[in-house]
């Protein structure tokens, strides 16, 4: 979970503003939310009690996954409707049916992680050879 702000007071407090101006405050603000996407294009927008569910639900769910022949095999134990994990691979995924979906979480850090929306309780992706 990603969450930040810029609160109204932070012009006066020389901690929090830095001396800056409002309107620098805000551009540095709009800098770092830039940078956050660009960086973590696997993050969801969700308001903070959305996001309080998406964790109770990670938490509650049980994933395993098994690698064969260049596919993964997974299963959800606590699925109900969809669910996320997270995937780590020097090769490539790609979902090729409607059981998942799966995303880069950050292209900056080689691309080894990824996103994967589980839409069914048993769920299947293959994964292919870096070029």
């Amino acid at each position: 979970v990603f969450s930040h702000f810029l609160h109204p007071d932070d012009i006066f407090d020389e901690e929090r503003g830095a001396g800056n101006t409002w309107e620098q405050l805000f551009k540095n603000y709009g800098e770092m939310l830039h940078m956050v996407n660009e960086r973590y294009q696997g993050l969801r927008p969700l308001t903070a009690s959305q996001a309080a569910d998406a964790v109770k639900a990670a938490t509650e769910l049980q994933v395993v996954m098994n690698v064969s022949e260049g596919r993964v095999f997974g299963k959800a134990n606590g699925f109900y409707g969809e669910g996320y994990c997270c995937f780590k691979s020097k090769q490539i995924p790609f979902a090729d049916n409607d059981s998942c979906e799966v995303t880069p979480i950050s292209y900056s850090y080689g691309g080894e992680y990824y996103l994967v929306k589980i839409l069914k309780p048993e769920f299947s992706f293959y994964l292919e050879e870096k070029s």
